[in-house]
């Protein structure tokens, strides 16, 4: 008598297809595990960096505000105007002028170089008073700015079409509004931001805009949050450089405000050049500011800003990412090292008596299954000073942008 065939599904096999289930499960639980930092409170900044498509161009400089948590944080009445600045008391005005912009660091794209001479709002039905929180990265002409914002998006949509933009559904829930060509410069437009060609192209949804100079700014962006292709969320560096962010060691530092991220290779890859010098400048350069191969290569670097209204300062964090297997602490002692000796290449003193922190700390983490060093550094709040007689009083804090902006970081470069 025969015998039935067996089932064509050998045990191996079915192993083999066991393990794969286990295998996706793991990654799935690592993936919830790395997505836990959303629910933190600098999830927002690994939320936005979803939105950045992972390319070398990127990556050089990305910067991260929140707009929302600096008023909280600061305890300022949240404003929507020019005019309602100038209706602060001056306790909020001055911190409003002197450490809101620097903190948070809002895109070109929102002219906010220009708000005491004219707003864009009437034309474009925003500005940067209606904006809660702000992403952007690349190199021009092709930055890329996601922000989310606070009031209606069919103002918005009104005002783009009144202004004379095409209006099509690029994605479900998305439309991109397009006015003049990729690119195109406008220098007869009043307003600086119209001269640029910085708002050619917008995404808009119920909540968030996509802005760039061109149609292949913008898209990419939309397809990196639709995980069509990778983005910096991706990246353990950058997930580790926002966990870090949120180490325990800084549950006093208060809110996150702002980061800027840069890419380690912009810092080890080469030597500051400051303009056309001869080798032997170069060299002395390098002597005098120390930059030897003590330090070792970092992945990325974090430039974040907190405030701890119950503290009243500002809490300045470096936060170096290295590569797995590197070690930290022996990391965070030559940094600490190098911060004792560093001299500022602008004011021609020691870089930590221009920061002039009350306090400061240098110490290594583990974030990400990376390893991490931390520098924090201290800021109380300012004291008001009236400048000119009859003014009114001004506040001004160091912000990470006065030494980012003018690469006046000497001790975290390495020689090439």
């Amino acid at each position: 008598m025969k015998t039935s065939p067996r089932p064509r599904f050998p045990l191996r096999r079915l192993a083999f297809t066991g393990l794969w289930i286990l295998l996706f499960l793991a990654a799935a639980a690592c993936k919830l595990q790395d997505n836990a930092a959303l629910k933190s409170p600098a999830g927002g900044a690994l939320e936005f960096l979803g939105y950045i498509p992972d390319q070398p161009e990127n990556r050089k400089f990305v910067a991260f505000g929140d707009a929302a948590a600096w008023y909280t944080s600061w305890n300022v009445p949240r404003i929507y105007s020019v005019e309602e600045v100038n209706n602060l008391d001056d306790t909020s005005r001055a911190y409003w002028m002197g450490a809101m912009l620097v903190q948070t660091y809002p895109p070109d794209c929102l002219d906010w170089q220009s708000i005491f001479s004219y707003s864009i709002r009437d034309a474009y039905g925003f500005d940067l008073f209606d904006i809660d929180r702000f992403i952007y990265a690349g190199q021009p002409p092709k930055v890329v700015s996601i922000l989310e914002f606070d009031t209606s998006s069919q103002r918005i949509a009104n005002a783009l079409t009144k202004k004379g933009y095409a209006a099509e559904e690029l994605a479900p829930g998305w439309v991109l509004n397009s006015l003049n060509k990729d690119y195109k410069l406008n220098m007869q437009a009043e307003m600086r931001v119209e001269k640029l060609g910085n708002l050619n192209r917008i995404l808009l949804s119920d909540h968030l805009m996509i802005i760039g100079k061109a149609s292949e700014v913008v898209a990419p962006a939309l397809e990196a949050h639709n995980d069509q292709d990778p983005s910096l969320a991706d990246d353990k560096t950058y997930i580790a450089s926002v966990q870090a962010l949120q180490d325990p060691s800084l549950k006093e530092a208060g809110e996150l405000v702002g980061v800027i991220w840069m890419d380690g290779a912009e810092f080890t890859s080469q030597t500051p050049n400051f303009g056309n010098m001869t080798e032997s400048q170069r060299q002395d350069l390098i002597e005098k500011y120390g930059l030897y191969n003590d330090l070792p290569e970092f992945s990325l670097a974090a430039f974040a800003t907190r405030h701890s209204l119950k503290e009243g300062a500002t809490y300045l964090i470096l936060a170096l990412v290295f590569p797995k297997g590197a070690d930290a602490e022996a990391a965070s002692q030559v940094l600490q090292e190098r911060l004792e000796k560093a001299n500022s290449w602008r004011f021609r003193t020691p870089w930590l008596q221009v920061l002039n922190a009350a306090d400061e700390k240098v110490y290594a983490v583990q974030a990400g299954g990376l390893p991490v060093t931390l520098a924090v550094f201290r800021l109380d709040d300012p004291e008001l000073k009236v400048i000119n007689e009859g003014s009114r009083p001004m506040a001004r804090v160091r912000a990470w942008m006065d030494f980012v902006a003018t690469r006046d970081l000497m001790f975290l470069y390495r020689q090439p």
